[in-house]
């Protein structure tokens, strides 16, 4: 299998209906205009079968970076983003031929500030770590609930910021520099006053309690000690 320039890796079970894929369409799209030769995956779909795994892993020992995307799950990664790292982690270290990639991951979360991604960055960066993959930074995205898995190319204001970070992004690593400071304030620019958000945030909150008519529990402390 030939090898390539970017392996890129969506971390949300909702595949390409999500906002993870959606960096990661026009991210890719982006490189191959500066010539740049990618592949691009869900993770969803490479732990449901065993040869698309091992055509991931294959394309790993030959990629010169891996990107991954993600939603923030509780402060941490997805469980299936977790099982892919813990399985690539065990065939990397039995693999003393094995090649080092740069590894760059991007958290986006539905909280409007980027520091709440930062844990979930952290376990990325001791993954690397563990991989023997050259950790080359992470991408806190707040807001990332305002493109709400829709194609950035077709996002029109929603997704501009986004946009403009993907470019600079690109071109940044299509010439082997870090990633800019302006490429991660450029994506956690909400196009919205905060305020305005979070009233968005708690309707919709609220409206999907009704749905699953739990509305009554949602100040509910599950792990309040009992007096």
């Amino acid at each position: 299998m030939s090898a390539i320039n970017f392996l890129l890796l969506s971390g949300s079970p909702r595949g390409k209906m999500s906002t993870s894929y959606s960096l990661l369409e026009y991210l890719k799209a982006q490189l191959e205009n500066h010539g740049k030769s990618c592949e691009l995956a869900t993770a969803h779909k490479i732990m449901r079968n065993e040869t698309d795994f091992e055509n991931f892993s294959n394309l790993l020992d030959g990629a010169d970076y891996l990107i991954v995307t993600m939603p923030l799950y509780v402060d941490s990664l997805p469980s299936h983003v977790i099982d892919i790292f813990t399985r690539l982690l065990k065939r990397r270290s039995s693999d003393s031929s094995k090649v080092n990639p740069k590894f760059l991951a991007i958290v986006n979360s539905g909280f409007p500030e980027q520091h709440q991604n930062l844990l979930a960055l952290n376990i990325c960066q001791q993954f690397a770590q563990e991989a023997d993959l050259d950790w080359i930074g992470g991408i806190p995205f707040g807001g990332g609930a305002i493109i709400g898995g829709s194609p950035l190319e077709s996002s029109g204001g929603r997704g501009k910021q986004a946009r403009f970070a993907m470019e600079i992004l690109a071109k940044a690593l299509s010439e082997d520099k870090e990633v800019p400071d302006e490429c991660i304030s450029r994506i956690n620019k909400l196009i919205i006053p905060k305020r305005i958000y979070m009233m968005m945030g708690n309707i919709r909150w609220r409206k999907q309690s009704g749905s699953n008519k739990v509305r009554d529990r949602l100040n509910d402390q599950f792990f309040l000690a009992s007096e």
